[in-house]
């Protein structure tokens, strides 16, 4: 049976899962983290299972100014059965951007952009300037597949369609109900990716006398935001668990500050008292608190990038907002430090999930560092740890340009959302305490709380940049003072589970 009334049944589900969390903590003392990933998963078994649903067809060539793009419909899987869902055929749009001339050292590369987009909407040609300009600027192939995940959809059990996170969170309540992995709406989005992966090799393998032809493609650079960029990391994942089959060169997952999601859920609540609007379709299922059952936690070693984190070895730039909707500011805390490396982080700020605010600063460095992975060329090096007295440290092995302190406040609650704070972060440059040594330190504000972030500079390699030779830049972790936060320890509290006498509820609160 769906679960159609969820907000109904929060009671139940938070007196099991405070339960589930007492008896966890006396059994055993690892905390609420997924385990590491086997060495064979469902997602991996689920990816590599043969589908009769997967093909592609050339649809179209369209000519730019130095470059041609293919245009290639493809289908991926079936997924689901028709007693369950109105469409099981996964189809996607895939757009092969080709420049005329490539670069003889990165030519076996190519860029794997994951797009979302509906599956009722007729294919445009909006994306091709930015696919073509792309291709001409790092001369190598760009591809782009759409409809990840295929959207909307409608379920048997329901009326109404879905979309996006109400498509992931109905994927997951199915999951728990059932224990059924293949409902978890990531396998097939995962899956889409690795088939788009595997029709650009076989349709540049085949080029014969198209024209340009398409040189042979070996390797990808992965590039995918929000829910695109969960998709990003597993596809990450699942090639890394081929060893030294992985075709995966890098990865660049934008907005999607979700690593080591059982923590993530339970410090949002204990920052906001609330869970954000912009994650109520998985609060409507009341999933932050069942993640933390028994099954909570399988889905999450199947579904969390963290729990595969020991494959993730290849070179990765998160790009995350501090002003996410989302996602809170301090949220790699949680997950970065436990990456394997390379590895670099960069937190844009006065700015929302969309990162839409300040396009030019974020697009440039970004460019050159995927620029540096292409040619194989070694990134800026630096560390940083948050130390016990508050302060942020960072150590830099490649001299930066420009060191700087980013800070803001808000006095009425441990929230930094842009549509709760606006354009509040301010900078200040840092200089060096020693040789190649900064610290970054912010005072705890009179009232409320102050968010602050070291954001690290680098000069591009000519004197002249060009826009794969702009700057890069990136920061360290945000830290948040003071430390506390306002609903400790409330996560998933069952409060109706209290006596009727309202004088518990203010006492405890």
């Amino acid at each position: 049976m769906s679960f159609t009334a969820p907000m109904q049944n929060q009671t139940a589900f938070r007196a099991l899962a405070l339960v589930s969390a007492l008896v966890s903590a006396l059994l055993s003392t690892a905390g609420f983290l997924p385990a590491a990933a086997a060495a064979t998963t469902a997602l991996d078994d689920y990816v590599a299972a043969p589908d009769l649903g997967y093909r592609y067809i050339q649809d179209a060539t369209r000519l730019g100014n130095g470059y041609t793009i293919f245009v290639l419909a493809m289908t991926s899987q079936t997924w689901r059965g028709a007693e369950e869902v109105d469409r099981t055929l996964w189809a996607h749009e895939l757009l092969i951007a080709v420049p005329w001339i490539t670069h003889s050292g990165n030519q076996n590369t190519a860029f794997m952009i994951v797009n979302g987009g509906s599956n009722n909407r007729a294919p445009g040609t909006s994306n091709d300037d930015l696919l073509g300009l792309l291709s001409l600027t790092t001369g190598s192939v760009v591809a782009m597949v759409g409809q990840i995940p295929n959207q909307p959809l409608r379920f048997v059990d329901e009326d109404n369609s879905r979309s996006e996170d109400a498509l992931l969170a109905y994927g997951m309540d199915k999951y728990l109900l059932t224990e059924d992995p293949e409902w978890l709406v990531h396998f097939p989005m995962t899956k889409a990716v690795v088939r788009a992966m595997d029709t650009v090799q076989a349709f540049a393998a085949d080029s014969g006398s198209r024209f340009p032809r398409i040189p042979r493609i070996d390797d990808f650079i992965v590039v995918g935001g929000s829910k695109r960029g969960w998709a990003t990391w597993l596809t990450a994942a699942v090639e890394a668990g081929k060893g030294s089959a992985s075709r995966v060169k890098a990865i660049l997952p934008a907005s999607i500050d979700i690593l080591n999601a059982g923590e993530q859920f339970t410090h949002h609540w204990e920052a906001y008292g609330f869970y954000a609007p912009a994650i109520q379709d998985y609060a409507d299922f009341d999933l932050p608190c069942r993640s933390e059952s028994p099954e909570g936690r399988a889905m999450l070693a199947l579904i969390d990038p963290y729990a595969y984190r020991d494959r993730l070895t290849m070179p990765k730039l998160l790009l995350n907002s501090a002003g996410d909707q989302f996602f809170l500011p301090d949220s790699s805390r949680f997950y970065f430090a436990d990456l394997p490396g390379p590895k670099l982080l960069r937190y844009t700020l006065n700015t929302d999930h969309s990162q839409g605010q300040d396009l030019p600063s974020i697009i440039l460095p970004t460019l050159s560092w995927l620029s540096d992975v292409l040619d194989d060329e070694q990134s800026p090096r630096f560390s940083w740890s948050l130390e016990p007295d508050g302060a942020i440290l960072v150590h830099t092995e490649t001299r930066p340009k420009r060191v700087r302190l980013h800070q803001a406040t808000n006095p009425n609650a441990r929230d930094f959302r842009l549509e709760s704070i606006g354009q509040a972060w301010t900078s200040t440059d840092l200089q060096e305490t020693d040789v190649g040594v900064y610290v970054g330190r912010v005072a705890p504000p009179v009232q409320g709380w102050t968010a602050f972030t070291v954001e690290l500079t680098f000069p591009g390699s000519t004197a002249i940049p060009t826009p794969l030779e702009s700057d890069q830049v990136f920061t360290t972790d945000v830290r948040v003072t003071p430390a506390s936060l306002p609903f400790e320890e409330t996560h998933c509290f069952c409060w109706d589970c209290l006596p009727s006498w309202s004088g518990w509820r203010s006492l405890l609160r």
